[in-house]
């Protein structure tokens, strides 16, 4: 992944982490280090902010 592209995430997709479900409402932020989602857990009402950080390993 370039440092100019964002992540493979997008509004619309769900992603389990610690055995919960989220689901990715909309970005936020965008920048050259990370970029910043609004997510939603499936089975509640809470919403999260989301900071994906970039590397520069290419997995």
């Amino acid at each position: 992944m370039s440092d100019e592209s964002p992540s493979t995430l997008r509004p619309g997709q769900t992603f389990t982490h610690h055995g919960k479900k989220y689901k990715i409402l909309k970005q936020i932020w965008f920048g050259p280090f990370s970029e910043v989602m609004i997510v939603k857990e499936i089975n509640g009402n809470e919403r999260y902010a989301m900071k994906i950080e970039k590397t520069n390993d290419p997995q």
